[in-house]
């Protein structure tokens, strides 16, 4: 009985198969036909564009289109400008400050293409770089570029023969477009700083912050000595990851080390630190032995200093009675 139903069910099987491929046969296409065989109601799952960046100066975005494709296209019509690249491996990208350049990390290099023309720049590529992960950073007057490059971990530091580490460079673009020589050290146009793969942000005013062991500090990469401006310390003797914070109207960054309670603030224009305590309330006495802050463009003084009149903006913030609660 068990046989039997194998032989019918093999049967049965091959008589579907049978009706399948005449059902295939009796919908394709006469030959001398032009009408298509299906016809395309809906498309779902729909690739979008991806890695999307705006820039407002020229009203244009870069983007990796549904093709593929490195595109810069006009915001408002979303119409193709430049093609810069039919297919690769896009691993950052960056407009510049004032929009007319990009910078492209694409496989172990770094590119530089002028945004209205469409044409390739200049090219970079650090020594030993397995990638280009980024970040990068353009300074605010565009004339450097950061550069972080995956790279082989230094024999010292190696625990395998795979360890990799981040090496940071600092590209001048102007030199490498050939308008002039390079104002970074011993006039290299790709200067890398090997002494700080574990932290390198570049702020305004030419000023980087960087972390070591037990310390970060402030260096002024506009000298070609590189001088160290002044050094925040930190309790970790391994170095410290850093988090910086930039002010939104103002030159200012900030910093807060691991295991400290004070938020750090670095002036950029010549690397003063200010330290501002967070996590418990000031009171007038610890306010008035406060470093002094900058403060950004936008900044207003609001009311008298030192004075106890009524403030409606206190009054706003604090409550109507805030002048008997405080």
């Amino acid at each position: 009985m068990k046989s039997a139903r194998v032989v019918l069910c093999v049967g049965c099987l091959l008589a579907m198969v049978g009706l399948a491929l005449a059902g295939v046969a009796l919908g394709q296409d006469d030959p001398d036909s032009e009408a298509p065989a299906f016809e395309v109601v809906q498309r779902l799952g729909r690739e979008r564009p991806r890695g999307i960046q705006y820039d407002p100066n020229y009203d244009q975005m870069v983007m990796v289109d549904p093709a593929g494709r490195l595109v810069l296209v006009d915001a408002a019509t979303f119409a193709v400008r430049h093609v810069l690249y039919e297919s690769g491996t896009y691993s950052i990208y960056r407009f510049s400050h004032n929009g007319r350049w990009l910078a492209l990390g694409i496989d172990r290099r770094v590119e530089l293409w002028d945004t209205q023309t469409g044409e390739l720049s200049a090219t970079a590529e650090p020594e030993e770089a397995l990638s280009i992960p980024g970040p990068l950073q353009f300074a605010d007057d565009d004339a450097l570029l950061m550069i972080t490059a995956l790279t082989p971990a230094p024999a010292a530091l190696r625990q395998s023969e795979n360890d990799t580490a981040l090496l940071p460079y600092l590209w001048d673009l102007p030199a490498a477009r050939g308008e002039t020589f390079s104002t970074l050290p011993a006039t290299i146009e790709l200067y890398p700083f090997y002494d700080y793969r574990n932290g390198f942000v570049l702020g305004p005013n030419d000023k980087v912050l960087t972390g070591l062991s037990q310390r970060l500090q402030v260096m002024d990469v506009a000298d070609t000595s590189l001088p160290i401006l002044s050094e925040i310390p930190s309790q970790r003797r391994e170095p410290d990851p850093i988090d910086v914070w930039f002010s939104l109207r103002g030159e200012s960054m900030y910093v807060q080390p691991i295991g400290s309670n004070t938020l750090v603030q670095v002036d950029t224009t010549d690397g003063t630190l200010a330290d501002i305590p967070v996590g418990r309330e000031l009171g007038y006495s610890q306010l008035a032995t406060l470093d002094p802050l900058v403060f950004g463009d936008q900044a207003r003084l609001i009311g008298e200093p030192h004075s106890r009149q009524d403030n409606s903006f206190l009054r706003l913030l604090l409550g109507e009675d805030y002048r008997r609660q405080y």
